[in-house]
């Protein structure tokens, strides 16, 4: 057996060692309620569970999915590659899929950017697509806290049990999209040419110099499409919105409604799912499995909440997400494999 297949074993055991003993840890926990509360309710008692909220959140879910699809179409056409809506969707929904079972929650950016790789005379832009996206992806997260956060915090809107960590959260996020927006801006002192130059002295880097240089430019050209990148921003930050609604009507759905289990409230979920969400993206968990529920879990409880709605919370998250990524995926190859008839030929003119 191989070093890579034991170290590949071993990130598997670490996750469902993890996931194991937060599902332990919060089965019956010494205070507040557990998940074998839930389970007793739910599964026992066979109480229904809020068909509404779970509808609403699977549905908002589906969507919140595509508007990420539809961000990576507009970048990776933003570098003049071809490219199509659905080899987005299918590629996309691939990626989705191997995100559930790869170690980290991005494994599958990196089968989506080999499959849009191999489609393309650019490879390393059209790697430098699939990065930009998930950065995108991170950074608007950040920027949610950040936006939403702040004027919470200044109008007195967050929950006074949660005001320490949400101070945290909040000053955290300002500063990292601070310091974002100072450096992409000053990428715009680079005029072409000095761009070009940067280039250059970048292929001189031994083994990997070219590669480097694509990429900086593949970077450099989104810099210079504003319209572009503002757009993209803007669908980041809707499918960011539909993760929070998601997240917190999975918990609603399962919630008894008690005074002595209270949830942390909308302006906190706004600040506790982007982290939840960025946690589950540590390396070496596949899916981010085990990490996320202890993530979310711990959150919950840093606001106030039991634990365990947060852990179930993540749970029913991430299998929502495999079976929305399932259905696409299955549905792309089936319009694949069915396209639509060709047009009858055109008969040629009379001769004259």
């Amino acid at each position: 057996m191989t070093k890579n297949t034991l170290w590949t074993i071993a990130k598997y055991a670490l996750a469902i060692g993890v996931l194991v003993y937060v599902v332990y840890a919060n089965w019956e926990p010494s205070e507040g309620r557990g998940l074998r509360d839930i389970w007793q309710r739910h599964v026992i008692d066979q109480e229904p569970i809020d068909g509404v909220y779970l509808l609403f959140a699977f549905g908002l879910h589906a969507f919140s999915l595509f508007i990420t699809l539809i961000r990576w179409y507009m970048l990776v056409r933003a570098q003049d590659l071809p490219f199509t809506i659905l080899g987005a969707v299918r590629l996309g929904t691939l990626g989705f899929l191997c995100n559930a079972f790869l170690p980290g929650s991005v494994g599958g950016d990196f089968i989506k950017a080999a499959a849009l790789a191999r489609e393309q005379s650019r490879r390393t832009v059209a790697v430098a697509t699939v990065i930009m996206d998930r950065a995108l992806s991170l950074w608007g997260l950040i920027l949610l806290v950040a936006v939403v956060g702040t004027p919470c915090w200044f109008l007195g809107l967050l929950d006074s049990n949660a005001i320490a960590p949400s101070e945290a959260i909040i000053i955290t996020a300002d500063i990292i999209v601070g310091a974002t927006i100072v450096l992409w801006f000053a990428m715009g002192f680079f005029s072409p040419e000095r761009a070009a130059n940067f280039a250059g002295t970048l292929q001189r880097v031994p083994k990997i110099g070219e590669s480097l240089s694509e990429f900086w430019l593949a970077v450099w050209l989104y810099r210079n499409r504003p319209a572009t990148m503002a757009l993209a921003i803007g669908l980041s930050t809707v499918s960011n919105i539909c993760d929070i609604l998601v997240f917190n009507c999975y918990v609603l759905s399962l919630w008894d409604g008690r005074a002595c289990n209270p949830l942390p409230g909308l302006a906190e979920h706004f600040l506790l799912v982007p982290v939840g969400l960025v946690v589950s993206g540590v390396p070496l968990f596949p899916g981010g499995a085990g990490i996320g529920e202890a993530g979310f879990g711990g959150l919950y409880g840093l606001f106030g909440s039991a634990a365990a709605n947060g852990v179930l919370g993540s749970f029913v998250f991430r299998v929502s997400g495999w079976l929305i990524g399932v259905l696409g995926y299955v549905a792309c190859l089936a319009i694949d494999r069915n396209p639509p008839p060709a047009p009858p030929p055109v008969p040629a003119p009379p001769p004259a």
